[in-house]
């Protein structure tokens, strides 16, 4: 019995014990009550859908029961039902003119039919000009008793894990030159210095980084001097990432256990549905660490998984065969009642994620799987990075995912700094003709983004990857996936340099002696500086006492793989803790369709 025992404490350290991410989901959960309490009797929520999910990790269906929510509707249906609705009808959507569209086609329809509504408007989380301004154009302004800003930016995912659930923020500031989600980042930060505190350091790479950390200042100068809600907690640094420094890390094939669930199956606020194929029906699992077993499974490389199913199916096993067998003392067989709901939650665990990862295995041993992370591993590795890939080729013939094929390309590109003008020209030619001449428009964005580059634009650079990989080891072909001493295994050989960029800012004497020349190599803004305002909270010697609490805020998203990089850092360190906050929580596929939808 021992041996179950210590079994049910196996879970890795948590990244984050220093702040509590839970009063976050308490602030936001009083701010939309106090909205719907502004609203009188039974109430019809109409949700843009982007934002549904999202807002299940605030509040439960109890919750809008106990405020007279009657009604769930989409607002992507673009219209209202006309039995058994409430007089009161919310609209609650981001601020989007294509969503004010839908909003007056609603209205407009229940007015047409003689209903009698009062309409009401919640933007989430701040109100736009541009759409108040469209809707009184349009005339609907004045049917609307009422348009209020529901100030909700950050989602927790997890303990150490908050979503911003800005989509389209890499796109908006790169592509579209729209600064409206870096506001928005800003506004999530001051929020978490105004509850948690304020940090010492502040270190930022990029553009975006730059832009956040000058917009911080400019809010913070709005809302006045705060004292944080919460004391006792010291914040040593604030990193700002921005996507832009490391572009490769979304495109690469994440090999974690949760990194491989999000690539097939897309993990979407902590949710994931699985086909039926192994489960009698499609099934739907909430995956977070208020599930011991998966804490344990997620952040390893998928070669580990089925050693741990099996030493804990055979520990069950073991334990109900003493049972059975009446080798139990009393005192055992007393412990054995006492912890039984423990164990059938985990004999249920260990047949939901055997079953996911029998799905998993079937599609990483087929060929084309195989195929195509052999050609990455190749390109990380630098091998004919200059020269046409035939396998690129191959996909593109057969017509394999467009995704696919992009990331390879994009991989290639990186790894190479930047095709040569023929082989980049073969390329589009074959996207062309095997994908459709709409995708002429979908290269175009690539290069405007800096994914794709052709030599002539980087001839003055060459590869910055190959330099980089070689100082910063971003490449390594000897760290074991069962047992590593490098977050590598993430990806199997290739370390994200985004995560490899923060170990070595947190390593003073490393970071003095390659900064000038990583600076250099990135040609990025840089921001590292101590913060002008002393953190408020704890005394000196409970600060001592405690880890020293890092946030790292990736503007643009960051993947599975990059959060596990980061949680082997903490295990590796009792003296640092790290809390993530992310625009969005991103994989190859998800990266790439955001950037490419009109």
């Amino acid at each position: 019995m021992s041996s179950f025992g210590a079994s049910m404490e196996t879970s890795p350290r948590p990244m984050n014990t220093v702040v509590d991410v839970a009063i976050l989901q308490k602030l936001a959960h009083k701010d939309i009550v106090a909205l719907l309490q502004k609203c009188q009797g039974d109430k019809a929520l109409v949700w843009d859908r982007a934002l549904a999910n999202p807002m299940n990790l605030i509040l439960k269906h109890s919750d809008l029961k106990e405020q007279g929510v009657v009604r769930m509707l989409s607002l992507e249906q673009g219209q209202i039902p006309s039995t058994d609705m409430p007089e009161t009808i919310i609209f609650i959507c981001r601020p989007l003119v294509h969503l004010m569209k839908l909003v007056e086609s609603a209205i407009r329809k229940e007015e047409s039919a003689r209903r009698r509504k009062r309409f009401h408007l919640f933007f989430l989380p701040r109100s736009s000009t541009l759409c108040v301004k469209w809707l009184e154009d349009q005339g609907v302004i004045s049917s609307l008793q009422s348009v209020e800003e529901l100030p909700i930016f950050l989602f927790p995912l997890d303990k150490d894990v908050i979503s911003m659930e800005q989509e389209y923020a890499f796109k908006d500031f790169k592509l579209d030159v729209d600064p409206t989600g870096l506001y928005h980042v800003a506004k999530a930060i001051v929020y978490l210095q105004k509850t948690y505190g304020v940090p010492s350091r502040v270190f930022g790479l990029g553009h975006a980084a730059k832009q956040v950390h000058e917009l911080i200042h400019s809010v913070k100068l709005e809302s006045g001097a705060f004292k944080p809600q919460v004391s006792g907690t010291t914040i040593d640094c604030l990193f700002l990432i921005d996507r832009e420094v490391d572009l490769l890390s979304p495109v690469v094939t994440q090999l974690t256990y949760e990194g491989l669930i999000d690539e097939f199956y897309g993990i979407n606020n902590n949710q994931v549905k699985f086909p039926e194929e192994k489960f009698g029906e499609a099934k739907t699992m909430l995956l977070n660490s208020t599930e011991n077993l998966y804490v344990e499974l997620r952040d390893k490389n998928f070669s580990a998984i089925g050693g741990v199913l099996r030493s804990k199916t055979a520990e069950i096993q073991e334990i109900f065969r003493q049972k059975e067998r009446g080798e139990m003392t009393m005192g055992e067989m007393k412990r054995l009642v006492q912890q039984l709901p423990a164990v059938n939650a985990l004999k249920q665990s260990l047949s939901d994620h055997t079953s996911v990862a029998e799905l998993i295995k079937a599609k990483t041993e087929t060929e084309e799987f195989l195929s195509s992370l052999e050609c990455e591993q190749e390109l990380l590795s630098g091998i004919d990075t200059e020269k046409l890939n035939t396998h690129i080729e191959y996909l593109c013939g057969k017509k394999a995912p467009l995704n696919t094929v992009l990331r390879l390309l994009v991989i290639q590109s990186i790894t190479s700094g930047g095709l040569k003008v023929k082989i980049m020209q073969h390329y589009e030619r074959l996207l062309i003709q095997n994908y459709g001449f709409e995708h002429f428009l979908t290269i175009q964005k690539l290069y405007q983004l800096g994914l794709l580059r052709s030599q002539s634009s980087a001839q003055a650079t060459g590869s910055r990857y190959s330099v980089l990989k070689r100082a910063l080891q971003l490449f390594r072909n000897d760290v074991s996936e069962i047992k590593p001493d490098d977050f590598t295994y993430v990806h199997s050989i290739y370390a994200p340099l985004s995560i490899r960029l923060i170990q070595h800012r947190l390593r003073p004497p490393l970071w003095a002696t390659l900064k000038d020349s990583i600076q250099t190599l990135l040609q990025k803004p840089v921001i590292d500086e101590e913060s002008e305002i002393p953190p408020i909270g704890g005394n000196l010697s409970s600060a001592k006492r405690q880890p020293k609490f890092i946030i790292v805020v990736f503007i643009g998203g960051c993947t599975f793989a990059e959060i596990s990089a980061l949680r082997f850092l903490a295990q590796q360190d009792d003296e640092r803790e790290f809390l993530v906050v992310t625009s969005k929580i991103i994989n190859g596929n998800s990266f790439l369709n955001s950037l490419l939808e009109p």
